[in-house]
């Protein structure tokens, strides 16, 4: 599932990303951020257009060592990075790989569940 919008900074090729408070896409940086989806295969400038993959498989460059199967959250360049508890999910990794690889991930955005949360905050 694609949608299309505007950036509010430089988004680069097949980086996570989330969405601005004004609505806008940026590129995600933190594995706390609510992450929505991926960046295509093409860097985008500030202002320009995007097309964000909310759902489904992507590729992805990895900021460190990943493990097929393991869950995935966004380092400081919005590349995948192995999650950690607590982090907000991105999805997971369908390949093996290391940092600078670009490689398969399936896109299934989900947050951090904390111990203050109940089933009615659902």
């Amino acid at each position: 599932m694609f949608n299309t919008y505007n950036t509010n900074a430089i988004v680069k090729a097949r980086r996570l990303v989330c969405y601005h408070s004004d609505g806008t896409i940026k590129q995600a940086s933190a594995a706390t951020d609510k992450i929505c989806g991926a960046s295509d295969d093409m860097d985008v400038k500030a202002g320009g257009i995007i097309d964000v993959k909310h759902l489904g498989e992507a590729k992805i460059e990895y900021g460190g060592t990943i493990s097929a199967g393991d869950f995935i959250t966004s380092d400081a360049d919005g590349c995948a990075i192995a999650a950690a508890a607590g982090n907000n999910i991105a999805g997971f990794a369908l390949f093996n790989g290391v940092k600078g690889d670009i490689c398969s991930v399936m896109i299934l955005p989900q947050q951090a569940q904390t111990s203050a949360q109940t089933d009615s905050d659902q």
